[in-house]
């Protein structure tokens, strides 16, 4: 199995915003019967915004490439920081 998690770093002005697109996110993991949640860090680094998190479990790496052009397709940005994938 293989774990993609996007990160977005938001100003907490967007934040209500940014978790709003995430469960759009998840939901569309979703409909697409992958298992996918968010993920709100209760701690931050200093000087940093809160970095909300995107994770969907694959099981191929295949299926990132997928899921990736699929939700590039209606993302208006692309996440900054971390979008990687690692086996467990």
């Amino acid at each position: 199995m293989y774990l993609a998690r996007f990160c977005y770093d938001v100003l907490p002005v967007n934040r209500q915003r940014a978790i709003d697109f995430i469960r759009r996110e998840v939901d569309a993991a979703r409909a697409n019967r992958l298992n996918a949640r968010m993920l709100v860090p209760l701690t931050r680094g200093h000087g940093e915004g809160a970095a909300l998190q995107f994770e969907v479990e694959l099981t191929s790496l295949d299926q990132l490439d997928q899921f990736a052009t699929a939700a590039s397709a209606h993302r208006r940005r692309p996440a900054t920081g971390c979008t990687r994938s690692a086996k467990s």
